[in-house]
């Protein structure tokens, strides 16, 4: 059986995942050198964070080995969100500038 996590980005640049079936801090990746600003999962083992220091990451969550960075986008300004949608991951800038990479 699968367990429900959720995820979380903060201030200091970590991401991490939470097991909400018991409530425990399963791991943190330092995935940023500032503030997250977006945080959302891809299917089941994946999660792609967005941040003030211009980087989109894509980790994977491999299960006890916790969270690992699979590849790190950067862009010339912070990125406020983004999505991965058929191979391409869109991250959109504050400025309202979009992002494209085939990942």
């Amino acid at each position: 059986m699968q367990s429900l996590r959720l995820y979380s980005g903060g201030d200091d640049g970590l991401v991490c995942s939470w097991d909400l079936s018991s409530r425990s801090l399963e791991a943190c990746a330092d995935a940023h050198s500032s503030a997250v600003t977006c945080v959302k999962p891809i299917g089941s083992s994946h999660v792609v964070s967005t941040s003030r220091d211009s980087s989109i990451q894509l980790l994977s969550h491999g299960g006890k080995a916790g969270l690992q960075s699979l590849q790190s986008l950067h862009t010339t300004e912070p990125i406020d969100t983004a999505i991965v949608l058929h191979g391409f991951c869109i991250g959109a800038g504050e400025s309202g500038k979009l992002y494209v990479w085939k990942i």
